[in-house]
């Protein structure tokens, strides 16, 4: 079954969700470095959970992570770590917290040494 016919299968508030990711984000090509951390971090966070969970949440993950600036949190220190772990609005899970914030290293040297978009870079040089 594919996302389009998944979505016709359920009702209400989560109808409703998904349809919103499906008609505006879900296969979209993303035109920022933050669009695409963006969607990384919600990937990060959703593994091992229902994805309704985290379309429910991404207001609330957008406005604990300061709307994905990259520059932003990746200036992100163990306060802010600790901010996060209490924030009941997004998933507390601490590997998952330090997986997006201080695993920007490599963002940070493709920037400098390669082109200028992020997406660019993984679209044509995937690591194996």
């Amino acid at each position: 079954m594919t996302y389009c016919e998944y979505i016709n299968t359920i009702t209400g508030d989560q109808q409703r969700l998904h349809r919103e990711y499906h008609d505006n984000h879900y296969g979209f090509p993303l035109q920022s470095d933050d669009g695409l951390f963006e969607r990384l971090m919600l990937e990060i966070n959703q593994a091992g959970l229902n994805w309704i969970l985290i379309l429910k949440k991404q207001h609330n993950f957008r406005k604990a992570f300061d709307n994905f600036n990259i520059e932003k949190v990746s200036e992100y220190n163990e306060d802010d770590i600790r901010r996060l772990m209490n924030d009941a609005g997004i998933i507390r899970n601490r590997l998952k917290i330090n997986e997006g914030c201080w695993k920007l290293t490599p963002y940070f040297i493709i920037m400098f040494f390669g082109p200028s978009n992020f997406d660019y870079q993984i679209l044509y040089f995937p690591s194996n």
